[in-house]
């Protein structure tokens, strides 16, 4: 988690601001807030100042708050999109949370606030682990790749001595096929003997 949140609030009542980030420093947060009340104040801050946290209540002037939640749905995927207002029937908490929203939480019970905001948090870093496992995994299976693409076409032109199984290099020098392998692919090899050579006589 950041050091310091930032943390959008679409609220026409400054008092209940203040009410939201009493209840989140109660929570242990350390974060700075910012309050807008128009479409053009909400498209402005998730254009240039992205938040970590959406907090909306249920209706604000000009602003209908499903129609902020699917332009930040759209704009930013990954952040948190919490209503907090006064009240909010069942049908359309359940409209909320099946448009995007992560949660729902009422004004008269503000203490649930603080860990609603951690939950998601600790979700979104969850899913940017997942990314991060998965980019890597990618890469590996295109490093892959890539070690077996060259190897097939190196299989397709080296000269190799019948004799010793040194490989005849583009400069016109010999050197042994681990040498080569270990120059072009990376690949280091070991020492051992296969339980066919245990077996012969020495």
């Amino acid at each position: 988690m950041k050091s310091e949140l930032r943390i959008l609030i679409l609220e026409d009542v400054a008092s209940e601001v203040v009410l939201i980030n009493h209840e989140l420093r109660r929570g242990g947060f350390t974060f700075r807030s910012k309050r807008v009340e128009t479409e053009e104040d909400f498209l402005h801050e998730l254009q240039h100042e992205p938040p970590d946290v959406i907090l909306s209540d249920h209706g604000l002037p000009g602003l209908d708050t499903f129609q902020a939640l699917a332009v930040a749905r759209k704009k930013c995927p990954d952040v948190p999109f919490i209503f907090v207002t006064g009240s909010m029937g069942e049908e359309r908490a359940v409209e909320a949370l099946k448009s995007g929203a992560t949660d729902y939480i009422l004004k008269g019970r503000l203490s649930n606030l603080a860990p609603a905001v951690k939950k998601a948090l600790e979700q979104v870093a969850e899913r940017e682990k997942q990314k991060q496992i998965e980019a890597e995994r990618e890469q590996s299976v295109t490093e892959l790749q890539n070690a077996l693409d060259r190897l097939k076409a190196l299989n397709g032109i080296l000269t190799m001595c019948a004799s010793c199984n040194k490989i005849h290099t583009t400069d016109g020098t010999w050197i042994s096929l681990e040498d080569y392998v270990e120059t072009h692919l990376g690949i280091t090899f070991s020492q051992s003997a296969c339980p066919d050579c245990v077996q012969k006589p020495r």
